[in-house]
């Protein structure tokens, strides 16, 4: 029989070598793959993204206090508030206020449900104020799905805007050496099941939305698009 065949169990062996070879080296660089960082540099704003714990607002708040911002302007997302531990709950305005930032130049966008709708509001707030870059805060492994929905999804490139994600000094993260934290696994894990499906229902599946605002603004579609990005501004900010 072809199973006794010693060839046959050599060149299975082999197979099985390089598969397992594949997923250790996947394994292995996953957390590279995911987190695509970088050092900050002086960007038009920076945006606070919702979500994660209080790193991400002392890293927003470390980077505005050594001028990345040129607008002197952040934007925040998500939740008003950070709770911290069960006794604990922060106001991310108030601290932002008393750490520093004039209220006036601290944006918030209060009803961001997630990723994407944050990196729209976000897209339509520099349009509407001329704005060109803008760096993200957020936890290093989540840094992949930001970029991919900027720039795949919301089309920052097309519209002439730049960003990047600069990570939140978070204790739990080592991206060559991520699997040995459960918070790391987790979050890992989390993302791999995000990327794709974010990728689905808005590239694939292309969910309803201003993404593509303004392409021209002449069309019957781009004035619809418009109106649908002011009544958004409208109805998601709050300065």
């Amino acid at each position: 029989m072809v199973f006794n065949n010693t060839n046959f169990k050599k060149y299975l062996f082999v197979i099985i070598f390089i598969l397992l070879s594949i997923l250790f080296i996947g394994f292995n660089n996953i957390g590279e793959y995911l987190d695509i960082t970088i050092e900050p540099h002086k960007t038009d704003i920076i945006v606070y993204l919702g979500g994660g714990g209080f790193e991400r607002m002392k890293r927003t708040l470390d980077l505005y206090k050594q001028n990345y911002s040129k607008t002197g302007k952040i934007i925040f997302t998500s939740s008003p508030t950070l709770h911290i531990n069960k006794r604990t709950v922060l106001n991310k305005k108030d601290y932002f206020i008393q750490h520093g930032i004039s209220g006036e130049n601290i944006v918030y966008a209060k009803k961001t449900r997630n990723t994407m709708e944050e990196i729209l509001f976000v897209k339509s707030y520099m349009l509407e104020h001329n704005l060109k870059s803008v760096i993200f805060v957020s936890d290093p492994p989540h840094s992949r799905r930001i970029i991919v929905l900027a720039q795949s999804i919301a089309n920052y490139r097309r519209n002439g805007l730049s960003c990047s994600v600069v990570g939140s000094d978070v204790k739990w993260w080592d991206k060559k050496y991520y699997y040995r934290s459960l918070k790391a696994l987790t979050m890992i894990v989390s993302e791999l099941i995000k990327l794709p499906y974010n990728y689905c229902v808005y590239k694939v599946l292309k969910k309803k939305t201003f993404i593509d605002w303004p392409e021209n603004k002449h069309s019957k579609r781009s004035k619809i698009l418009t109106k649908d990005k002011d009544m958004y501004l409208k109805n998601n900010i709050l300065e």
